[in-house]
């Protein structure tokens, strides 16, 4: 599934991959059965290319729409992904901004009433 996210070129069809991929992490991600999409994730979010940071982005505002409270465990290196994101936008209009904020407001409610994750 990761690789077809990565290869599919019509927007419609990598939406519901996202989703797709958003649905089976909310099921495997709390038992840490499936640690390679995370790794998928930030080799996107880490790389030169917009696109690929665009997409890495994009696939995780999904997944954290889908599934909030899956990801606090992660929520200390979210935020540094988020920060080094924001710190590198060189261009405001890339969509990459916007998923950022769009994946840091999907994990608001459930950081909020957490006790244990800090920032």
């Amino acid at each position: 599934m990761l690789q077809a996210l990565v290869n599919e070129q019509e927007k419609l069809v990598k939406n519901s991959i996202a989703q797709f991929i958003g649905v089976i992490g909310k099921h495997e991600f709390p038992e840490n059965c499936w640690p390679e999409v995370l790794q998928f994730i930030h080799t996107l979010t880490s790389a030169e290319n917009n696109f690929d940071k665009e997409l890495g982005m994009y696939t995780l505002s999904i997944m954290t729409e889908i599934a909030q409270s899956s990801y606090i465990v992660h929520a200390e290196s979210f935020a540094i992904l988020f920060t080094n994101i924001i710190n590198q936008l060189t261009d405001l209009k890339l969509n990459v901004g916007y998923y950022t904020i769009i994946t840091m407001k999907n994990l608001v409610p459930a950081i909020g009433g957490n006790q244990q994750v800090r920032i």
